[in-house]
């Protein structure tokens, strides 16, 4: 397996860099496996580094840092270059960096294009010795550490224990998405005598497998719905969506808004009063994903809030 890529890579990064000066210092906001086996990646990796990996489908899942994704192991058949590491390597200019790496010799992969569905530019290129090497520049995450986020506290979404994958600051720029967080119901499983926390059965190939499909949906805040949309056209797990997901837009007392996507079955409409940890749905695949689960945003008039869940009100057991 190509792992030793990670130091050619590196090696490529540098003497890169000490040409273009970049004045963002080098970090890796983004990093792929690209594997022909996943399931013996996944087990691998989490054992090696400890990673928590949060499925996304049967043959990929988001590797979790504080709560936050890092990265993301995703099965291909057949994998482009074989078993190998794509690094996204943040740089000062991504247009620049990429023209330098054509003048000494770089093939394209992708030309410099806008983060789908997110903010910053990036690029991948594959160098003289074959290796891809993706490049990443956002300018308004340059400033992320003297940013202050507003945050705020939420009543949990489900009644079982669950995980959630945040998405960064900057990743998306409209409210109800940006600072958004996608949670999955998961329970402790036995397998061979050992015990993982899992987020579905068997393969996952169908909703019916994943542990959080139509389980209750509970309101987060005490507050009035605003909006309901419906999508009736239900994804199957592996394979994303299209379309705008079914959500519930609710409306704090406090004027704070809160949008839950994904969802099924609606039990609330446009004008309901609902309480925080009532049910007002349950859990969907539609839209925008590609497994049984939802994600919640809340934002204060045209700002993000990024997002808290009160331990307390957490049931025996989560």
């Amino acid at each position: 397996m190509k792992f030793s890529v990670l130091l050619m890579l590196w090696g490529i990064f540098f003497s890169m860099n000490a040409t273009a000066q970049p004045t963002v210092p080098p970090l890796v906001p983004w990093f792929e496996f690209h594997v022909e086996n996943f399931e013996q990646s996944y087990q691998f990796y989490s054992k090696v580094f400890g990673w928590t990996c949060q499925m996304t489908s049967k043959t990929s899942c988001n590797i979790l840092q504080s709560g936050s994704s890092i990265g993301e192991i995703i099965e291909k058949h057949p994998a482009p270059n074989g078993n190998a590491v794509l690094l996204y390597i943040t740089v000062d200019n991504v247009q620049t960096t990429y023209k330098l790496a054509l003048s000494l010799g770089a093939t394209t992969v992708y030309a410099p294009m806008k983060v789908p569905g997110g903010s910053g530019t990036l690029a991948v290129f594959k160098g003289p010795n074959g290796i891809s090497v993706g490049i990443y520049s956002d300018k308004s995450r340059s400033n992320a550490s003297s940013k202050s986020i507003d945050a705020i506290l939420l009543h949990p979404i489900y009644d079982s224990p669950y995980s959630c994958a945040e998405h960064w600051d900057g990743q998306f720029d409209r409210v109800g998405d940006a600072l958004g967080t996608d949670c999955l119901i998961g329970k402790i499983a036995e397998e061979n005598g050992r015990t993982w926390f899992r987020n579905y059965i068997e393969s996952g190939g169908k909703n019916e497998d994943w542990y959080g499909w139509h389980q209750n949906v509970l309101s987060p805040v005490d507050g009035t719905v605003v909006k309901v949309n419906v999508n009736q056209t239900v994804n199957i797990p592996g394979m994303i969506g299209t379309g705008i997901a079914s959500f519930i837009v609710l409306k704090a007392k406090n004027g704070t808004m809160v949008l839950l996507a994904h969802i099924d079955s609606a039990k609330v409409k446009a004008g309901d009063v609902v309480k925080a940890g009532e049910a007002i749905a349950r859990v969907g695949n539609n839209g925008q994903a590609r497994s049984p689960h939802i994600h919640i945003g809340a934002w204060r008039g045209n700002t993000p809030l990024q997002i808290r869940f009160d331990q307390t009100k957490m049931k025996s057991g989560q």
